[in-house]
């Protein structure tokens, strides 16, 4: 399995090149910027399960442990809300007008040299940036008791902490017109949010026993059963 991963990040690698190049000679136009954010998006995605399924960021640990389906599957759905609000981003950051189009915050004063089309951009990146952060606290408190063994614990609460210090970021950005550094820090905490839910997402599956290739934990082997003459038994599997 990490072999395929890491392969297609190759050909990802390639794909993301190509496209910052039509980017540039297309005068770096706001679609083809937030196509190339998304892909690079999908390359980082690849290489996070590539590292995971080598045992690494809690690969390893997830497999000891357990995790409901049902958790999974949220998991998942917050990777996707992050995914989607990582791509709004890159778009306000792209579209004309569209990183200046509140001036304040949460609530949106709107800027009257920006169209209505940029205030639109800026509300739909802010709502679904406050619903990933409302999701994951939520997550975090309900289904938190249900998950056995540190890792996608830890990974949860990473997921959480990052996306409340976004919040800040984000607020302290508009407040303080921009500056060029909070810009910089909102868009890597961005990815590492993106990267984060991901990571929950992926360490979640393997510890509902969906892991790559449909393994999950390891699979039951024969053991010598010594009342049976030599004969094989299962082996009770650890945690089971």
């Amino acid at each position: 399995g990490v072999l395929r991963m890491a392969s297609a990040s190759v050909v990802t690698v390639f794909a993301v090149a190509v496209l910052g190049g039509v980017t540039v000679k297309l005068g770096n136009a706001p679609w083809t910027v937030v196509a190339h954010w998304t892909l690079a998006m999908m390359l980082l995605g690849m290489l996070a399960a590539a590292v995971v399924r080598t045992g690494a960021m809690g690969g390893a640990g997830a497999r000891a442990q357990q995790a409901p389906r049902t958790f999974v599957r949220s998991a998942y759905l917050a990777a996707g809300a992050a995914f989607l609000t990582v791509a709004m981003g890159g778009l306000t950051a792209n579209f004309p007008f569209a990183a200046v189009a509140c001036t304040t915050f949460p609530f949106c004063g709107p800027n009257p040299d920006a169209p209505a089309s940029a205030v639109h951009i800026q509300l739909t990146h802010r709502t679904i940036a406050i619903l990933l952060a409302l999701y994951l606290v939520w997550l975090a408190a309900t289904a938190g008791r249900h998950l056995t063994g540190p890792t996608i614990k830890r990974a949860l609460h990473v997921a959480v902490a990052l996306v409340l210090l976004q919040i800040v970021i984000a607020a302290s950005m508009v407040l303080l017109h921009m500056p060029p550094e909070l810009r910089s820090l909102h868009e890597a905490t961005g990815v590492a949010i993106w990267l984060a839910t991901f990571t929950l997402a992926y360490l979640a599956r393997i510890a509902a026993g969906l892991g790559p290739l449909g393994e999950g934990r390891p699979a039951l082997s024969p053991t010598p059963s010594p009342r049976a003459g030599g004969a094989t038994r299962p082996m009770v599997e650890v945690g089971s």
